[in-house]
């Protein structure tokens, strides 16, 4: 059985003592001098934190993340199930337990289910507000008035003021007034962080100076956040195909042999191979707002750009209604295994000159597949 707090009432499992004894209070109760009680600490003299890193391909960390050496990573931390990738796993649909995938290649629907979150209403944002004293329960745009970013530890140092410093002159690193009390001379050190009020995420020019979470949030019906949505599955396809095979190009504008053709068009992974160039395209939802007409200008462009013999797999990464007419999407890392054994096929077709078509296009994952 677990050893439980000494603090009066308290259930929680005690984690923190002293070197005297150990495991007498949780982290809520614990006193200034106590540490957590950890059966391995990190392999630097005197430190008391535990291990997570090591170098890749071990089991047990040696260092925490103050002392880990160069290339070592978190072993600790389960990691994302998409092979080849490194990132903790934080992801999953609600109301699951445990991490499957990272940010990257998280699934449509999928949430942070690892970080505390927002306790507004169907909010996933971590929270960082609340009033003075208490613990973090709001998120930057879901706060009351009054409340304060409690999880920065630093406040401006005018007398009583609890808004977070920003200002400081040019070459200080550290900010240590905000912008009611800067001095003359003083810059905004955090110029360049998300315009959304009280968030500390960097902001991005091309999202109009905000982060692409606040931007999504704040601007659902934006163009823009359709585009970070796809963004994300086409970067994930990427990954995969870095991590599994060498030699493919991505978004790149086609061409070859110094050619300065006008339509300049795009192919999201490519590769040639042998007189044959492969091409994965990440479909979002089929392409259905593109037109056929459109598709076929697209090819016949391709073709007259670069001419060779093409094997296109147009991979859709979302749901799509079944021979039996139902509606079914299965988790990205099935459908990227399945990619993968396509593209096995067509290398291995290319390879021993099988493909004698000018052009073939295959369609995984579009409706009626099997």
């Amino acid at each position: 059985m677990p050893t439980l707090c000494s603090h009066l009432n308290c259930k929680k499992r005690a984690n923190y003592g002293n070197e005297i004894k150990k495991n007498i209070f949780c982290a809520e109760h614990k006193t200034d001098d106590m540490f957590i009680s950890w059966s391995r600490i990190c392999e630097v003299d005197g430190c008391k934190l535990f291990p997570i890193f090591n170098f890749d391909g071990e089991k047990n960390g040696r260092y925490c993340l103050k002392h880990k050496l160069d290339e070592m990573i978190d072993v600790f931390h389960k990691k994302c199930e998409i092979k080849g990738c490194k990132i903790t796993s934080y992801f999953n649909f609600k109301n699951e337990k445990k991490g499957r995938f990272c940010f990257i290649h998280k699934l449509d629907g999928m949430i942070d289910i690892k970080s505390k979150r927002c306790i507004f209403k169907d909010c996933n944002i971590k929270p960082c507000f609340n009033f003075k004293g208490e613990k973090p329960n709001f998120c930057v745009n879901h706060k009351l008035d009054g409340m304060l970013n409690v999880k920065q530890r630093k406040s401006c140092i005018f007398s009583n003021c609890e808004k977070i410093p920003r200002f400081n002159y040019e070459k200080e690193k550290i900010p240590i007034f905000c912008l009611n009390h800067k001095l003359e001379g003083m810059i905004n050190l955090w110029s360049n962080l998300c315009k959304n009020d009280g968030c500390l995420i960097k902001g991005n020019k091309k999202y109009k100076n905000y982060c692409t979470h606040c931007f999504q949030y704040l601007f659902p019906l934006d163009p823009l956040t359709f585009q970070i949505r796809c963004k994300t599955k086409e970067i994930a396809v990427r990954d995969f195909l870095n991590a599994n095979y060498e030699g493919f190009n991505h978004d790149k504008i086609l061409e070859y042999g110094g050619c300065d053709c006008l339509t300049r068009r795009r192919i999201d992974h490519r590769k040639l191979i042998d007189n044959t160039l492969l091409c994965i395209e990440t479909d979002e939802n089929q392409h259905k707002s593109y037109s056929k007409e459109y598709e076929e200008a697209r090819y016949n462009d391709l073709i007259v750009n670069f001419t060779c013999k093409y094997i296109i797999i147009r991979f859709n990464p979302d749901s799509y209604i079944n021979k039996k007419g139902f509606r079914i999407n299965p988790y990205i890392s099935t459908k990227l295994h399945q990619l993968k054994c396509k593209i096995d096929e067509q290398i291995e077709r290319i390879k021993n000159n099988e493909n004698s078509e000018l052009l073939e296009i295959i369609y995984l994952y579009y409706d009626n597949y099997n």
